[in-house]
């Protein structure tokens, strides 16, 4: 039975961001999931889990990745691969913690008080961002201005990376062939890549850095994102 592959996108995202993506892999089922709004981190993690079959391979971008990190360690049987793009597995501090959770806040009230308009043009300043093409970014402000963004800051406040586990402390749990992805324009998380691998050192995980692109992998080099995902579906675990 083939694996379905199942996508889950990042903070302001829908399922069909994944869908250009998606289009370059027909051989593959596949499937993009929403985040719901849940209680709290776990219970986020649990209603992504619930929603897949068990045996999925799960490609997570930015907070989606995250959560399918999460998914992969919490809900081991659901997940028979990781493909983690621009994700970090967690913070190490109570400072950082505490020094994001105010960040996040802030956003999250900026959200709240309308005038989303300058509120994206402000986030895609961002220095992840800051590879991102113009006609990208463009596209991406106007996709998010048409959604609506009632659930927006209460999705930030519980899937915050300062309310996610801190998972560096358990990489080396993920039993699942695993591909960590970053843009080598994306200094944070390029690093991030390299330090996940350092930390794992297992056969079965594997890390891709992509020239030519920044932190939104799969919207600035989609076809090169799909034959890594390509190439992962289709090479037996070493």
């Amino acid at each position: 039975m083939q694996r379905q592959l199942v996508f889950i996108h990042g903070f302001m995202g829908h399922a069909s961001d994944w869908d250009d993506l998606r289009a370059l892999l027909p051989e593959f089922d596949s499937r993009a999931i929403n985040i719901d709004v849940a209680s709290d981190w776990q219970a986020t993690v649990k209603s992504l889990a619930d929603s897949m079959e068990a045996g999925s391979v799960v490609v997570g971008y930015s907070m989606g990745a995250r959560l399918a990190l999460g998914v992969a360690i919490e809900f081991t049987e659901k997940c028979a691969g990781l493909v983690f793009v621009s994700g970090n597995p967690g913070l190490e501090s109570a400072e950082a913690r505490s020094e994001r959770e105010l960040s996040d806040e802030q956003i999250a009230s900026r959200i709240e008080q309308g005038q989303l308009d300058s509120f994206l043009e402000k986030w895609y300043q961002a220095s992840v961002f800051k590879s991102l093409p113009e006609e990208l970014r463009r596209d991406e402000i106007q996709r998010k201005l048409e959604r609506d963004p009632e659930d927006w800051s209460t999705l930030l406040r519980v899937n915050s990376v300062s309310q996610q586990p801190n998972y560096w402390l358990r990489l080396a749990e993920l039993a699942m062939p695993t591909l960590v992805v970053a843009g080598r324009r994306d200094e944070k998380y390029n690093q991030i890549a390299e330090r996940f691998q350092a930390t794992v050192a297992l056969n079965h995980v594997k890390t891709k850095r992509l020239a030519d692109c920044g932190h939104m992998v799969h919207r600035e080099q989609p076809d090169k994102l799909a034959a890594l995902i390509r190439e992962f579906m289709t090479t037996p675990p070493r």
